[in-house]
């Protein structure tokens, strides 16, 4: 340090001495040319005062002049016409004398003439001459006549300044050689430095990322980063002398970057703009930063520095982070739980949404406030002790805490408080997060409560509740009833978590073990197996299991109740026993009740028919009376076979869940099918029937026809029964929610009991003992209704008042698609209802009229054979008889008869399987072409079984209509007389 502050000594001493010199050799010319000026002035007053002798006493004075003064070398005279009119050398033979241009002075240039006096000089022969030039005026008015021109020698001038030039020098030259040892100290101390300085500069220029530019104050470039250059593609114009650094951006960039250089010289500051580029079609920002790098002795702003760099990444990383942020806030804002921020002094400096309703403050009025100001002295105290709490210990804590809300609420919240670090570790503050657990609580109590109520009950349960590892299927939990059943104690279990499974008979142990281990995680482990007990019993178990998973959804343990069903299956084996005895009761019954109906109606046939053969002749009222008496009661025999089938019919369907299919019907038809089957019993009393359908039940319809049809029937006709006078009324209604339709009958009769009103229903009963003298009947007619409108999903009402009448509704359910649009209807036509009694399609047989019709009869009954022989011969019919099935067949083939009338009960062979041979025979093609029947022949069963399956039977076989004993006369008659196109039978002739 003190070697440089030497040779900066020294350095001043040399700046001294030739700031001395260069002042003193200044004063010394400075006289030289005033006594130079002076001598020259005065020999042009000379001059002037002779030049109007001529020219040659003007050059007389030149030259006594020039000898008089030897340091003046020469004297020139030159007139305003640019002549030389006097020299002080006459031969002009010293060249080397400046001259003036006689042109400069003809033309009059003023540069040469306009000032006083001009001094120049000159070297010649290594002496100094100084040229004095001045004007030189005369005549009238003081007129421009001339120049003159003096060259004095500088040499005794010259002389004195080189003399002290010389001593100067020798004492700067000793200065030098003195501070030499110290400058090169301090410039091995210096250089290296500055040197490395400049180096460094110059790296930064080249290899620098960022864009540097220097510009003066003219805003030329003064020097630029290599990647500045390289960026705008100003490398090869910078070598153009003064370039505008800005040339290569858009004029509002450009614009702006000189309204910046502009504000750093003005204001000398630092500047900041963003600058949007385009790099390669891409939109890229620049952030530069421009400043005052130099200044003159004035302060004023030399060169202008700027560092731009590309601050795409930047700006995208901060609206990405401003986004993650707004995404960050609105998440914090939708979460439930109260969050909040403190500082270490207690001071909030952030809430969310939840929080400011929690304190009812808004999180810009609560920043800065402490937990005494928001919650008050007692609250806030409690608050900040768990927050130093936590800070003390620099770990999260949590608490439980009741707090209330501003509207009173109180709720218990769980608190966590955790550090909140700063980038040197430093807790800087804390972050809060509560919530409410109060209903968590209250369910946590709940189900503590049900966990006790749980193990009481798994305690106490003949079941055996078991709780397994999945992992490892070690026993959790096994209930006490485990000794009960297995027969062995808790702890041999614990100690052998396999005993459960060896217990198991070696018949089902795979199959458990492989079904446990297999379907117990899917919630599918469900069998039975039988176990053997410690004391040799046996008990089968029914052991299911189901999966209990973690919140990951990872399957870590099964639970499941192991019941012993031992006692349960013996009970279930003896209800399936006692079940398949009762079915086989009801088929026998069934089976029964037809026998019983067959053997009924077999005789039945004969009593009927031979009553009505005994109407046609003449005969004596009493004979009549007797007669109408056989006739009613063999009708009521019939009713109360048909009730009891019926009934069986209804409870055999019930059992076997099947019943009767879905219809197209007409609502109209159905109602007047009713009132055209009741209406004897109607006009036999004078009553009236009234029909009314409701518009809104529509007219054609699906449903199960021919339970409706009984159910309509039997209470119809239990109306007519039970009145004597005033009307019977039927009708339909759909409700306003069209989700019910109704049918009703009324009636004006006596009425029912309000207490005798839900036995109506009950089999075999009626309201007074005295109704079944008066009226008869076997009171299954409303059990029939009753079972038939459940059958079919409905339900059945009544509605009475004694003295004024009755009423029963049928409710079914209603869906607008049971509905059927009568344009859609199709075939379904009047022609076609369920309920107008369609014949049959007569069969295209050619029937000769002068010829009766030839009927074969299967029947092995000679009293029904006779009575339908009677029937049909006094209508001119022939009449052949078969005793069974295989003569039937037989004649069959021998008469080829137009119409067989088959009993289906026949000895041999039935009449079912006679049928379905005729069949088969006629599909064969005869051996005689003559003998070749034209079309198949009109069978008609004649049994006295009423079933619904034996009309089935007998439509399978390939029957064409189907007549249950007993026969009625006008029945058998219409029967025949569908089969046929005639109407009429034919007669033989008279």
């Amino acid at each position: 340090m003190s070697g440089i502050f030497g040779a900066l000594t020294l350095m001043l001493l040399i700046l001294v001495a030739v700031i001395s010199t260069y002042y003193f050799a200044h004063m010394m010319e400075r006289e030289r040319d005033r006594l130079a000026v002076i001598l020259a002035q005065s020999l042009a007053d000379g001059i002037q005062r002779v030049s109007f002798s001529g020219r040659h006493h003007t050059r007389l004075l030149l030259e006594d002049t020039v000898k008089r003064n030897p340091d003046i070398r020469y004297i020139m005279v030159v007139n305003d016409q640019g002549k030389i009119i006097a020299h002080s050398n006459p031969d002009k033979n010293d060249a080397w004398i400046p001259r003036i241009k006689p042109a400069a002075v003809a033309n009059g240039d003023k540069t040469q003439l306009k000032s006083a006096y001009r001094l120049e000089q000159s070297v010649h022969n290594e002496v100094s001459i100084i040229t004095v030039t001045l004007n030189y005026r005369g005549g009238y008015g003081d007129q421009l006549k001339g120049v003159i021109q003096i060259g004095i020698s500088d040499e005794l001038t010259q002389q004195a300044i080189q003399q002290w030039i010389t001593f100067i020098g020798l004492f700067i030259l000793a200065v030098i050689f003195l501070a030499m040892g110290l400058i090169k100290q301090a410039s091995a101390r210096l250089g290296a430095p500055i040197k490395t300085l400049a180096y460094q500069f110059q790296s930064i220029l080249r290899h620098a990322p960022m864009s540097i530019v220097i510009v003066d104050k003219q805003g030329h470039l003064v020097e630029a980063s290599e990647s500045f250059l390289k960026r705008f593609q100003l490398s090869n114009l910078r070598a153009g002398g003064k370039l505008n650094p800005y040339v290569k951006l858009t004029a509002d960039n450009a614009q702006m970057c000189t309204e910046a250089d502009k504000q750093v010289l003005e204001e000398n500051k630092i500047v900041e703009l963003e600058l949007q580029l385009d790099d390669a079609g891409e939109k890229r920002s620049f952030l530069a930063i421009k400043f005052p790098m130099l200044h003159d002795k004035n302060k004023e702003v030399e060169q202008i520095c700027t560092f731009a760099a590309d601050i795409t990444e930047r700006r995208q990383a901060e609206l990405a982070l401003s986004h993650e942020r707004s995404l960050l806030r609105s998440l914090i804002d939708s979460i439930p739980d109260v969050i909040f921020f403190k500082d270490p002094k207690g001071r909030y400096l952030g809430c969310n949404k939840a929080f400011e309703q929690f304190c009812n403050h808004t999180e810009s009025n609560l920043i800065g406030k402490t937990d005494v100001d928001v919650f008050g002295a007692r609250i806030g105290k409690e608050f900040r002790e768990q927050d130093q709490i936590m800070l003390r210990s620099g770990v999260p804590c949590r608490n439980e805490e009741w707090v209330s809300y501003p509207d009173g609420c109180r709720v218990l919240m769980d608190t966590l408080k955790t550090p909140f670090l700063g980038a040197d570790g430093e807790i800087i503050g804390l972050i809060g997060v509560s919530r409410d657990i109060t209903d968590r609580k209250r369910a946590e109590e709940a189900l503590e409560h049900s966990e006790q109520l749980f193990r009481q009950l798994a305690e106490n349960i003949d079941e055996v509740f078991w709780l397994v590892d999945w992992i490892t299927l070690q026993p959790l939990y096994i209930s006490p009833a485990f000794e009960r059943v297995w027969g062995s104690s808790l702890s041999a279990i614990h100690d052998n978590p396999r005993l459960r499974f060896e217990a198991i008979h070696l018949r089902d142990r795979e199959r458990v073990e492989t079904h446990f281990i297999g379907e117990a995680a899917k919630g599918d482990y469900d069998c039975e197996y039988t176990i053997t007990r410690a004391d040799g019993d046996t008990r089968l178990i029914h052991d299911r299991g189901f999966p209990i998973q973690d919140e990951t959804g990872r399957v870590v343990r099964i639970a499941g109740i192991a019941e012993d069903i031992t006692e349960q299956r013996r009970n279930q084996e003896k209800l399936e026993q006692a079940i398949k005895m009762a079915e086989r009761a009801n088929r026998m019954k069934a089976d029964f009740l037809a026998m019983m109906s067959h053997e009924i109606r077999t005789p039945m046939n004969a009593i009927l028919g031979m009553t009505e053969l005994m109407e046609e002749t003449s005969l004596s009222q009493q004979q009549k009376n007797y007669l109408n008496t056989q006739r009613r009661a063999s009708e009521a025999l019939l009713s109360l076979i048909d009730d009891i089938l019926s009934l069986s019919r209804i409870e055999k369907e019930s059992q076997e869940k099947t019943g009767e299919a879905l219809s197209i019907y007409n609502n109209n038809e159905l109602l007047g099918w009713v009132e055209s089957l009741i209406a004897p019993q109607i006009n036999s009393k004078g009553l009236t029937v009234y029909i009314q359908h409701d518009d809104s039940a529509p007219n054609i319809m699906r449903g199960r026809v021919g339970a409706l049809r009984q159910i309509l029937l039997n209470l119809a006709s239990n109306a007519a029964k039970f009145t004597e006078r005033g009307s019977v009324t039927l009708g339909a209604t759909l409700n306003e929610a069209r989700d019910t339709l109704t049918y009703w009958v009324a009636d004006t009769g006596p009425g029912i009991p309000q207490d005798k009103i839900k036995h109506i229903f009950e089999a075999f009963t009626q309201v007074a003992t005295y109704d079944t003298r008066k009226h008869g009947g076997t009171g299954l007619g409303l059990t029939i209704v009753k079972r038939l409108s459940e059958q079919i999903g409905g339900c059945i009402e009544v509605k009475s008042q004694e003295g004024k009448g009755s009423q029963f509704l049928l409710r079914l359910p209603w869906r607008d698609e049971m509905a059927v649009d009568e344009k859609t209807l199709g075939a379904h036509d009047q022609a076609q209802s369920t309920f107008a009694k369609t014949p049959a399609q007569p069969h295209k047989r050619h029937t000769d009229k002068t010829q009766p019709l030839r009927i074969l009869l299967a029947e092995d009954s000679d009293d029904n054979a006779m009575l339908i022989k009677l029937f049909l011969s006094k209508e001119g019919y022939k009449i052949e008889r078969a005793r069974n099935g295989r003569e039937a067949v037989a004649l069959y083939q021998e008469i080829h008869p137009d119409l067989i009338l088959m009993d289906l009960q026949m000895p041999v062979m039935d009449g079912l399987e006679a049928i379905r041979t005729i069949r088969q025979k006629e599909c064969e093609t005869p051996a005689d072409a003559d003998q070749k029947i034209s079309s198949a022949t009109p069978i008609l069963a004649l049994t006295a079984h009423a079933m619904n399956e034996d009309r089935i039977r007998c439509e399978k076989a390939g029957c064409d209509g189907y007549l249950t004993k007993p026969i009625r006369k006008q029945d058998l008659l219409k029967a025949i007389s569908e089969q046929f196109e005639t109407q009429a039978p034919n007669r033989p002739p008279s």
